[in-house]
């Protein structure tokens, strides 16, 4: 990806809210917060929080499945400004509740 983690043209208000889903690492939901610094983002993840020595203080980490936090109420439907997934391939089974 030529080094290129986010290719969408982003224009996001302030206070955006943002969603990296299987974040992993948490390396993409750092550099979201450290290119937006008035965002909120969160990281979802089967893992939970990832073991980083230093991260912005706009960034939450949320430990679990993204379609069961989606459905519990802990991540609204239509609540983010963007969302962000990536090598999702092998951890999404349930692929139409996914993209609904």
């Amino acid at each position: 990806m030529h080094g290129k983690t986010i290719f969408a043209p982003l224009q996001l208000p302030n206070n955006a809210r943002l969603l990296d889903i299987g974040c992993g690492t948490g390396c993409v939901t750092v550099e979201l917060a450290e290119a937006n610094p008035s965002a909120h983002v969160i990281g979802i993840g089967l893992a939970g929080e990832p073991t980083r020595s230093q991260r912005p203080a706009n960034v939450q980490y949320v430990k679990g499945d993204f379609l069961e936090c989606a459905k519990d109420g802990q991540l609204q439907p239509g609540s983010f400004d963007f969302m962000f997934s990536r090598l999702l391939a092998c951890g999404v089974t349930r692929w139409p509740d996914y993209v609904v």
